[in-house]
Order: C-alpha cells, then sequence, then structure tokens
C-alpha cells in the first residue's frame, strides 16, 4: 500500500483535468465504470484496481503530454476519477480487506 500511496501523492496533473475528475466522483459507480475503463467483466480488488489504473493513467498522461491524435481528454478525467474513488475505498477499507476479496 505504501507504493500505491506514493504514487498517488506525487501525481501531478493540470488542475482542470483534476477538478474535473472530482466532479465526476459523485455518479461514479465501481461496477458500471470500473469494468469499463479496465474492460474487463470480473472486478479486481481496489488495491489491483489502483495498480492498472496508476499503470493506465501514466500511458494517458504520455498522450496527452505529446498531443497525440489518440489522446481522449473524456477518458483521462474518468481513469482519473476512478483513480480517486479506488483510493478512497481502499482507504476506507479494513486493513486486510485485499486479502478477503482476492478470488481463491
Amino acid at each position: 500500500m505504501c507504493e500505491l500511496t506514493i504514487a498517488l501523492k506525487t501525481l501531478k496533473r493540470p488542475r482542470l483535468l483534476t477538478a474535473a475528475a472530482r466532479h465526476g466522483l459523485p455518479p461514479y459507480r465501481r461496477e458500471r465504470h470500473l469494468s469499463r475503463i479496465l474492460r474487463q467483466d470480473s472486478l479486481p480488488t481496489p488495491r489491483k484496481a489502483l495498480t492498472k489504473l496508476l499503470d493506465l493513467e501514466t500511458e494517458m498522461n504520455a498522450r496527452r503530454q505529446q498531443a497525440q491524435n489518440d489522446y481522449c481528454i473524456a477518458d483521462h478525467v474518468a481513469v482519473l476519477t476512478a483513480l480517486m474513488a479506488e483510493a478512497r475505498l481502499l482507504q476506507s477499507a479494513p486493513p486486510n480487506i485485499s486479502q478477503r476479496l482476492e478470488p481463491a
């Protein structure tokens, strides 16, 4: 968790991008949004989701900085929103929740 916390705390993005992501938090629904963003049917644990989302966001941010044609700001906002929501979920969970939620 410590590595994830450091990665999240050191994430620096434009204010407008993070503000848009924060506005997406109230309507965020893990089952609906996370499965679409990660393109998988089964939902990972919050810890695994954060790892995947961080990788995805890093790729998106690189495309943003390079002004690539395939960059989509709406997708970037959705990923940042999911990152924020999953981080909150992990913080509010009991200490060993990720181990209890792991598939057998």
